[in-house]
């Protein structure tokens, strides 16, 4: 009975401390095209060197010149590292997926769409993102203007399937838990532009989170102490006995 009480308070309390833990260390898991750090940037502004640029190439994704710049674009036109715009949807683009903004390597028209300027070739989108445990898997997906030819990290090819019409329906994107090391990575979206405007927008969730991994952990830490001592008090009352 007295392990049962010692079992149910250590509980307790294990459950508080877990809860107080949870909302002073969550960690934003939510990798998004159009944020500048957790914040979704205007329509029209260039987003930050920190978080998306684009490089372009008429070559096909392995003719692109390597980029040792910040993540983002390349494409046809530009012939360095550039910060892409946010922009509104285009005429017949879907909304933007929640969190997330299109983005697009030319300035915006007057009422915020893709310019229709952009060149026909392949723009070679990047952004980074960090891995907090082995435990964690991405799940994402994209809209696309015109079509993803390939979604990478850091350098390596991971599963993707187009939507149909990419710029309407989402396609998916993502890897298994254990499939990339803890620490900072490159995420590439690479799209082909065969005329008119250009776009992309994604967004995907890395799960589960570093706080709910390192929760878990230490609540079984704790219950397992407390078994050990529950267990070291039985034999000495056996022994006393």
């Amino acid at each position: 009975m007295n392990i049962t009480k010692s079992f149910g308070k250590l509980a307790a309390v294990v459950a508080l401390a877990l809860s107080a833990f949870g909302s002073a260390h969550a960690v934003t898991t939510t990798i998004a095209s159009g944020l500048n750090g957790a914040s979704l940037v205007t329509v029209g502004t260039s987003v930050s060197a920190t978080n998306t640029q684009y490089r372009v190439g008429t070559t096909g994704p392995w003719g692109l010149v390597p980029t040792t710049a910040a993540p983002g674009v390349v494409g046809p036109g530009p012939t360095g590292p550039q910060h892409p715009y946010a922009a509104n949807p285009g005429a017949g683009y879907a909304a933007a997926l929640p969190g997330s903004r299109w983005i697009t390597p030319y300035e915006v028209t007057a009422t915020g769409v893709p310019s229709s300027v952009a060149s026909v070739g392949y723009y070679d989108y990047k952004t980074r993102f960090r891995v907090y445990t082995l435990q964690q898997s991405l799940s994402g997906k994209f809209l696309s203007d015109n079509q993803v030819t390939g979604v990478l990290i850091d350098g390596h090819a991971i599963s993707f399937t187009n939507g149909s019409p990419t710029w309407s329906s989402p396609g998916t994107f993502g890897f298994a838990a254990g499939a990339f090391s803890v620490g900072l990575h490159t995420l590439e979206f690479i799209v082909y532009n065969s005329s008119g405007a250009t776009a992309l927008d994604f967004n995907g969730v890395l799960s589960p989170e570093p706080a709910t991994i390192l929760a878990f952990a230490i609540a079984f830490l704790c219950v397992g102490a407390m078994m050990i001592r529950a267990r070291k008090r039985n034999m000495s009352l056996v022994v006393t006995a």
